[in-house]
């Protein structure tokens, strides 16, 4: 019953419904991206330490 509806509103607001799967699609790839930044960020900033410092200086806990 409820799936007739839904593509009975989406053939009637085609566009809308294509924008709104475009925004949320959008919307997680940028979520995403900023995760995977933000993880090579703290591999760098470590990666950097063990440069400068050496190994025998820094103690990691992962």
């Amino acid at each position: 019953m409820y799936i007739k509806l839904v593509f009975q509103y989406i053939k009637k607001n085609l566009s809308r419904s294509l924008s709104i799967i475009l925004s949320i699609s959008i919307g997680i790839a940028i979520i995403l991206c900023a995760g995977v930044i933000n993880e090579n960020i703290e591999k760098a900033d470590i990666e950097g330490l063990r440069y400068e410092l050496g190994d025998y200086h820094l103690k990691i806990k992962i």
